[in-house]
């Protein structure tokens, strides 16, 4: 399989990389003592040993430069159709031809085929352990979608469907994967997944009419977000159905909270930090050279402690921010140039639970794994 050999590809890359960096440590010292006894000697020996220091320091000063820029990385070849990284950065599904595969970020293997069947789209669950969708009615593009089915990735098997009792949209998931929220024509309607019993409609909200509408969750899954009908970000209480308040913002542009509930980063060029209590703007994160737009919330991601912000630009590059100031502390290799739809975009970024890696998905069909902080 092709992300197997990635992966094998990108570890002897890195070993051969240690191998090199252990080299040069253990005879730099050998070799500066060399150079002193030559510096010693005669006129013609100080040249040399001028000329050898020299060689040395150019040669560890391009070699740290390039492992530095490279940002070495595991590239995992998924082909086309990926479509989702999961809320924890730990797996993510793609849709193949013979039907959605799980992937393990951590052990970088597949870990289970769901066959699809239909031409609906599932998103994976928090944990990564269900995929929710809806069912298709009739054949496509005739058809109808309606009620929610819970699948487990391992095998594919039904969990339960969810009688929603008329056509639905994208299901969202909640942070602690305990509710989903479901998009119908007139309303959304907040469900829990151990039951499917219906908790909450929010109403007035025709998502289906004009195409899907976009839902966020708040980290601790006690309200949700959705685009205000005069503007702004609406917040809607999960439990009730009751609107809490509309902040100043562009739903339109993606949005993606802080664990703490403090701020929202709001996508566009340059990001946007904004505060939850009003939605006034905090800082802006700029990169000081034109990354391209980020509009989709899927490339908004806070680390887990939320002191650190990663961002996917249309230029392929991922960049880590510090939240605080917002000062870019690294920029990664870029993700590769996709041939046939002529784009080089980050799609998204998710941080691992233990907040020392950061996965990406890319337009060149791949799913990268980037070191928050270079590792010895």
């Amino acid at each position: 399989m092709r992300g197997d050999r990635d992966e094998k590809a990108w570890a002897f890359e890195s070993a051969v990389e240690k191998a090199l960096w252990w080299m040069l440590r253990s005879t730099l010292g050998r070799a500066m003592g060399l150079m002193l006894r030559l510096w010693r000697g005669s006129k013609m020996l100080r040249v040399a040993s001028y000329a050898g220091t020299g060689i040395l320091v150019i040669a560890g000063i391009t070699f740290a430069s390039v492992r530095t820029y490279e940002n070495r990385h595991a590239s995992i070849h998924v082909g086309p159709g990926a479509y989702e990284l999961s809320p924890r950065g730990d797996r993510f599904s793609i849709y193949a031809p013979q039907g959605i595969e799980v992937w393990n970020l951590d052990r970088r293997r597949r870990i289970g085929t769901v066959r699809a069947g239909d031409q609906t789209v599932d998103f994976m669950s928090p944990d990564g352990r269900l995929l929710a969708g809806g069912v298709q009615h009739g054949e496509y593009p005739k058809h109808t979608v309606e009620d929610i089915r819970l699948r487990r990735t391992q095998d594919g098997s039904v969990v339960r469907v969810i009688d929603t009792a008329k056509d639905t949209g994208w299901p969202v998931w909640s942070p602690d994967g305990e509710l989903i929220a479901a998009l119908t024509p007139d309303a959304v309607q907040i469900l829990r997944v151990r039951d499917g019993r219906l908790l909450a409609t929010i109403e007035g909200h025709p998502p289906l009419a004009d195409g899907p509408e976009q839902i966020v969750w708040a980290p601790d899954g006690s309200f949700l977000t959705m685009r205000g009908k005069r503007g702004g970000i609406s917040l809607w209480d999960a439990r009730s159905g009751r609107h809490i308040r509309t902040l100043d913002g562009k739903f339109e542009s993606g949005i993606s909270f802080s664990p703490d509930g403090r701020l929202f980063a709001e996508g566009g060029a340059p990001v946007k930090l904004r505060s939850m209590a009003d939605g006034h703007l905090v800082r802006e994160l700029k990169s000081g050279v034109r990354s391209g737009p980020v509009y989709s919330g899927s490339v908004l991601a806070f680390s887990p402690d939320g002191e650190l912000m990663a961002t996917g630009g249309t230029d392929g590059k991922v960049r880590l921010w510090h939240v605080d100031d917002g000062k870019l502390l690294k920029t990664y290799s870029s993700h590769g140039y996709n041939e046939i739809d002529h784009t080089s975009s980050v799609l998204a970024v998710a941080f691992f639970t233990d907040g020392r890696h950061i996965a990406s998905h890319g337009s060149d069909e791949t799913v990268r794994i980037w070191p928050v902080r270079e590792e010895s």
